[in-house]
């Protein structure tokens, strides 16, 4: 016998043919082939208690709630002023004053309802209706 013929062996008697249990017409006959391949495919079962699971899923923790954010308007927008390079500096009716941080978008309009929010790590960002969020710096508080 040559190799190849005991592999061909070895390999017949090691993985047994599989029936095809969708050909099985009573269906709890069915079920017990489909379980009986199942088993036949499982990995053995050890006797050694399970291992840790280890790395982000050992500390695996439900996220924490989000802190509730408020949709109320926080400013009224009293003032506009252009600066150089395309930013602008907005001042608040109570106010206070920021400097947008971006010159890719259009300033508040006066009079707008705005609401201020500032995210973990402590970017300021100016909520207006019907708009995406523009990036501010404060540059002064209440006077």
């Amino acid at each position: 016998m040559s190799v190849y013929s005991w592999i061909e062996l070895l390999a017949m008697i090691a993985v047994p043919p599989t029936q095809d249990c969708r050909s099985v017409a009573d269906p709890g006959a069915r079920l017990s082939c489909y379980d009986a391949r199942e088993a036949a495919s499982a990995s053995p079962v050890s006797n050694a208690a399970p291992a840790a699971p280890t790395g982000p899923v050992a500390r695996s923790a439900p996220p924490p709630a989000s802190p509730a954010v408020s949709t109320e308007p926080t400013g009224r927008v009293a003032a506009v002023t252009a600066l150089r390079y395309g930013l602008f500096e907005v001042r608040l009716a109570d106010g206070r004053l920021f400097e947008t941080a971006s010159n890719a978008i259009s300033p508040p309009a006066v009079g707008a309802s705005v609401r201020l929010r500032r995210s973990v790590l402590g970017t300021i960002f100016m909520d207006v209706p019907g708009r995406p969020p523009i990036t501010v710096r404060s540059r002064r508080s209440h006077q």
